[in-house]
């Protein structure tokens, strides 16, 4: 299931206000990042999809830290495996 994030929501994750997301919404968007996937029009309460906000998050990062993350992101499931894998030889 999709997430569908709030001006205020995606500003949060972003790490700005509100504010700031309403004044450069449009140079956001010529940089690429994706716009809102419904409520898009004039006074109403736009929503952006979470998975397409990450996306442009981690394109945004260098090459070499985009590489690194994945690692991360690998070694926790392969931990998280390992740690269900143990949890389920206990309680059997």
């Amino acid at each position: 299931m999709r997430k569908l994030l709030s001006t205020e929501d995606v500003a949060e994750k972003l790490g700005f206000s509100k504010t700031w997301m309403y004044r450069n919404k449009v140079k956001l968007l010529r940089n690429g990042f994706p716009p809102p996937v419904i409520g898009a029009n004039r006074g109403s309460h736009p929503k952006w999809d979470e998975r397409s906000i990450d996306a442009w998050l981690d394109n945004q990062m260098p090459r070499n830290l985009r590489e690194k993350r994945v690692q991360v992101s690998e070694m926790t499931r392969n931990y998280d495996a390992l740690l269900e894998e143990r949890f389920n030889q206990i309680t059997i």
